[in-house]
C-alpha cells in the first residue's frame, strides 16, 4: 500500500474509534510465537445489518479535519493531533480493496466538518454513491449524516446507505452551547426527522411498488454523551423544548426520531379498572417500572386474570429488584405470593427518597432483557426468582419464590388462560 495513503488509514481509523454505533475490538494485540491471530483497536469493526447478520465493517473517517471546537471531541478545531482527508476516490478504491481481500463486509463512514455542513456531506453521499452505482458495490454501508446537512443530502444518503446515524450530542440546548458553542439542537433534530420522513415515505410507496429501492432499511441510530453536564434522565428523554407536555407523548417523540419502524402506543390517562384491563389484556408482556404498591397490585391482578407474564422492576436509594411473574404457567406465583396486598410495609418511592440513578438503567436493562427472552422463547426466564442488587457493594442476591396454594389473587387461578 502506498505510504501515504496508509498515514491516512491509520490517522482517520484511529479517529473513527470514538463513534460507538458499532462495536470495535478496543485493544491493539500483536501475534506472539507460537501464537494464533491477532487484533486491532482500530479499522475493522462490527456491526448488524437489517436481517440480524453480524458484519465486519471498515471504519473510518472521511477527515478528521473540523471547523468546529466541540469540547467533548478529539477531532475538535483546537485540538493538536495528527490531521488527514481522503479523497472520495481513495476512500472508494480502499473499500473496495479491503471488501475483495475479504478483510471486510461493508463500510462505516463518518467526518469532521470541513467547509460546511453540506460540503461534508456531498462527499460522504459521494462515496457511497461511486460505490453502489459504479462499482455495483453490495455491501453493507453506515453513513454519519452531518448536522446541518439538507433534506435534499440527507434523502440521497438513504438510498444508498443502510443505516444513517445523527448524533444527538448533548440532551439539553444550554449545555450544547457551552460544550459546543457553534452547535444548536436545530441542526441535529433536522437530519434526524429527515431521515424518519424518509423511510415513512419510502415504505408507504413499496406498498405499490415492492421493487423500489428501501430508504435506510436498516433504519437510524444515535448516540449522546452522558455525564459531561448536569442533564438528568428525564432532560435525556424529554429535551426542555417540551416542558408542559405529557412525558408519554415526549418519550414516544424521542423514539420515533431514533427508529419511525417502531410503532409507540402513548397513553396519558391514568388506567385504572376496566382500562387497565384492556391495556392487558391486548398485551404479550407487561413491565410494571411503577413505583407503588396500589399500583403493582392493580398490574398484577389484571395480569392473572388474563394469565400475562409481568416483568416487575423497582429501585429505591441504591436497592434494586427484578422478578418474573410468568402467569402463563400452573407453577409460577404472582407478585402478590412474593408481597402480599395489605400488608402493613412503608410505602416509599424514589420522589421522597431518591434513587441511585445508574441504578434505574441497570434494572431497566435487565427488564428489557428478560422481556426479549420472553417474547423470543430463549433462555431461562427469572420466573421464580427474585433478583435484588446492592447498587453500593454492587452485589446481585438471588430468592426462590413459590406460589402461595392459599393467595387470594392467583391461588384459585384457572388451568388455562381465558381465551381471547
Amino acid at each position: 500500500m502506498n505510504p501515504n495513503l496508509l498515514s491516512k488509514l491509520e490517522i482517520l481509523a484511529e479517529s473513527a474509534k470514538y463513534d460507538v454505533s458499532c462495536a470495535s475490538s478496543g485493544v491493539t494485540r500483536a501475534k506472539t510465537a507460537g501464537g494464533i491471530g491477532n487484533t486491532a483497536g482500530w479499522g475493522i469493526c462490527h456491526s448488524f445489518t437489517e436481517d440480524g447478520r453480524c458484519v465486519s465493517l471498515l471504519k473510518i473517517m472521511l477527515t478528521n479535519y473540523c471547523i468546529y471546537d466541540c469540547a467533548y471531541c478529539v477531532n475538535r478545531r483546537s485540538n493538536d493531533v495528527r490531521r488527514a482527508a481522503f479523497s472520495v476516490e481513495e476512500l472508494v478504491d480502499l473499500t473496495l480493496g479491503f471488501y475483495r481481500r475479504n478483510y471486510i463486509e461493508g463500510l462505516f463512514l463518518s467526518s469532521g466538518v470541513i467547509n460546511n455542513p453540506d460540503y461534508t456531506m456531498e462527499r460522504l453521499v459521494g462515496v457511497a454513491r461511486e460505490l453502489r452505482t459504479t462499482h455495483r458495490f453490495n455491501g453493507y454501508i453506515h453513513l454519519k449524516s452531518i448536522p446541518g446537512a439538507s433534506e435534499a443530502l440527507v434523502h440521497e444518503a438513504g438510498l444508498y446507505a443502510d443505516r444513517l446515524s445523527v448524533n444527538i450530542e448533548i440532551a439539553t440546548e444550554k449545555n450544547l452551547k457551552l460544550l459546543a458553542p457553534e452547535k444548536n439542537h436545530e441542526s441535529v433534530f433536522k437530519p434526524m426527522e429527515f431521515i424518519q420522513q424518509g423511510m415513512l415515505e419510502n415504505a408507504e410507496l413499496r406498498k405499490n411498488a415492492p421493487k423500489l429501492r428501501k430508504f435506510a432499511p436498516a433504519g437510524q441510530s444515535t448516540q449522546m454523551i452522558i455525564g459531561a453536564t448536569d442533564e438528568t434522565d428525564n432532560q435525556i428523554l424529554h429535551t426542555t423544548d417540551r416542558v408542559g407536555r405529557y412525558k408519554a407523548e415526549s418519550g414516544k417523540q424521542t423514539l420515533a426520531a431514533i427508529n419511525p419502524e417502531v410503532a409507540v402506543q402513548a397513553l396519558t390517562q391514568r388506567l385504572m379498572d376496566e382500562a387497565l384491563d384492556a391495556q392487558v389484556a391486548a398485551a404479550d408482556i407487561v413491565l410494571d417500572c411503577t413505583d407503588n404498591f396500589a399500583t403493582r397490585h392493580a398490574i398484577n391482578r389484571a395480569c392473572v386474570r388474563h394469565r400475562k407474564p409481568l416483568v416487575s422492576g423497582a429501585a429505591i436509594r441504591f436497592d434494586g429488584q427484578v422478578g418474573v411473574f410468568d402467569l402463563r404457567r400452573d407453577d409460577a406465583p404472582c407478585y402478590h405470593c412474593l408481597f402480599p396486598d395489605g400488608e402493613d410495609v412503608d410505602e416509599v418511592n424514589c420522589a421522597t427518597m431518591g434513587v441511585f440513578a445508574p441504578l434505574v438503567g441497570i434494572v431497566g436493562s435487565t427488564q428489557a432483557a428478560e422481556a426479549i427472552k420472553l417474547v423470543a422463547g430463549i433462555g431461562t426466564s427469572l420466573s421464580g426468582r427474585l433478583l435484588m442488587l446492592d447498587a453500593l457493594a454492587m452485589k446481585w442476591h438471588e430468592v426462590r419464590v413459590g406460589r402461595d396454594a392459599g393467595c387470594p389473587v392467583c391461588g384459585g387461578r384457572p388451568a388455562h388462560p381465558p381465551a381471547s
